[in-house]
């Protein structure tokens, strides 16, 4: 079950299930999208039907910040708990080495990469990555993209891209794609990577904004 949320569905699933979805997922035939979302990504996406039409579009919505958990209701501490330690990211890094899957990262460009890549083998040493590309590079050559990971073939693809770039891609791309699993990655991969105090603003920001909006929906339903 879940709720709209200024316009977007978000589920109140929990770990475990969200993990079983994604097994489930990482097994089937078509492509699955899967992105996460931050209260600054929901506020932005509630004033643009595009972002909301590729957000609705996905097929799991995960939770990137206790913000965004608290705008559906769920005030659990092991439930918050989970979203702070990005323990659903750690526990599917290590059902993907587990599963042996292959996976293919996509960053913007090849410093990000870079960082994309140390983070992940911070968290799991021995993915397996069988190919990488970066957006720059691939500039108005949309099916030369598509047909550079199609040709790696692999099962899951990763990607840390600037919102909403992200979700468009996945919108407009996942069709042609191949692999079972493409999942958009949070801001922050692991624990160590550290925002800076524009980032600590744009989210006290975004959070007084979200709780702002909600507020006023709820608000008008009642007139």
């Amino acid at each position: 079950m879940g709720n709209e949320i200024l316009g977007i569905p978000l589920s109140n699933i929990g770990l475990r299930e969200s993990l079983r979805k994604i097994n489930e997922f990482s097994e089937s035939n078509g492509l699955n999208t899967v992105a996460y979302i931050s209260a600054g990504k929901l506020v932005l996406a509630s004033d643009n039907r595009e972002q909301r039409k590729w957000g609705s579009n996905l097929d799991l919505i995960l939770y990137e910040d206790k913000e965004v958990l608290r705008a559906v209701g769920i005030t659990a501490p092991a439930r918050i708990r989970e979203v702070e330690e990005n323990k659903f990211l750690k526990e599917m890094l290590r059902n993907l080495v587990r599963g042996q899957r292959e996976i293919f990262l996509l960053a913007q460009t090849w410093e990000e990469m870079e960082q994309l890549e140390e983070g992940l083998r911070k968290i799991q040493s021995s993915l397996c990555i069988v190919g990488k590309a970066v957006v720059e590079d691939y500039l108005q050559r949309k099916e030369s993209l598509i047909n550079d990971i199609n040709f790696q073939a692999p099962q899951i693809i990763l990607s840390k891209l600037p919102y909403p770039e992200g979700i468009r891609m996945m919108y407009e791309y996942g069709n042609y794609l191949n692999a079972s699993l493409w999942l958009g990655l949070p801001e922050k991969v692991n624990e160590e990577e550290k925002g800076g105090w524009l980032d600590k603003i744009n989210k006290i920001m975004y959070k007084k904004l979200l709780n702002r909006m909600i507020n006023h929906s709820k608000d008008t339903e009642k007139q």
